[in-house]
């Protein structure tokens, strides 16, 4: 991919198939609970988000954590220019908050700072400056 136009890359290119099995390379950048982030090539980086020891993936404070240590690295990442988002788990990508966090809050004020939060980390993802991919 080292010097290849990113404007005409293809899935293909960055290792996408059914299964997704070459994504499971390169070097790791950051591996959490919930995401994994890989330097595909030079250009390319595949962020997995794959909750442990869950069914599904579902959004609460860890996996925010998670997903803001990711965008910090690559922020800081002069040479990449394309993101491949994708989910690990087979039937489905993300099912939303975690129930038992929305059940957990105690008034209107947390959920609302939490929702506030959980939009500003989707704000810095898409401001991110390289070419974003969800598949």
């Amino acid at each position: 991919m080292e010097g290849q136009n990113i404007e005409n890359t293809t899935l293909k290119d960055l290792g996408s198939n059914n299964k997704m099995k070459t994504a499971n390379t390169g070097k790791i950048l950051f591996d959490g609970n919930a995401f994994n982030l890989r330097q595909h090539s030079p250009e390319v980086a595949i962020l997995t988000f794959d909750l442990k020891g869950e069914r599904v993936n579902k959004f609460d404070g860890n996996v925010f954590e998670d997903l803001e240590n990711c965008l910090e690295i690559i922020e800081k990442s002069s040479k990449l220019k394309a993101l491949l988002i994708r989910s690990a788990k087979q039937n489905s990508f993300i099912v939303g908050a975690d129930i038992n966090l929305i059940q957990s809050m105690k008034d209107k004020e947390e959920a609302t700072a939490a929702a506030a939060g959980g939009q500003k980390i989707f704000n810095r993802l898409e401001d991110l400056s390289v070419k974003t991919l969800v598949a």
